[in-house]
């Protein structure tokens, strides 16, 4: 499955959200991939990725909040999360942060 996730550099939760995805990308890289989708200007994102020192799948698409990924998947706030299964359908979604819950999510779908 893949956790798709809007990241932004002025969100909070979606900083405090980065350890723990880059410990469920490392638990579960079998079975998981993480893609991070930013939705930032280009040099802002490139700038966050660098500094933050990211790696493993950063997506940007450059579109408004209104188009692509954010539209297809009724993002109204951030960070939120999508899950999707292997053969493609929604498996979850949610958002919000809050230490441990992205852990439990996964656990809770993946058995």
């Amino acid at each position: 499955g893949d956790v798709y996730k809007r990241q932004g550099k002025g969100c909070g939760a979606c900083l405090e959200a980065i350890p723990e995805l880059k410990e469920i990308a490392e638990r579960y890289r079998n079975r998981i991939e993480v893609v991070c989708i930013s939705q930032d200007s280009e040099r802002d994102w490139k700038q966050f990725v660098a500094e933050r020192r990211l790696t493993g799948n950063q997506w940007n698409q450059l579109l408004g909040k209104d188009e692509g990924l954010w539209a297809r998947y009724g993002v109204l706030g951030v960070p939120h999360f999508v899950l999707i299964a292997p053969d493609g359908r929604i498996q979850d979604v949610w958002q919000g942060y809050g230490k441990g819950s992205l852990l439990e999510k996964i656990a809770e779908n993946i058995k």
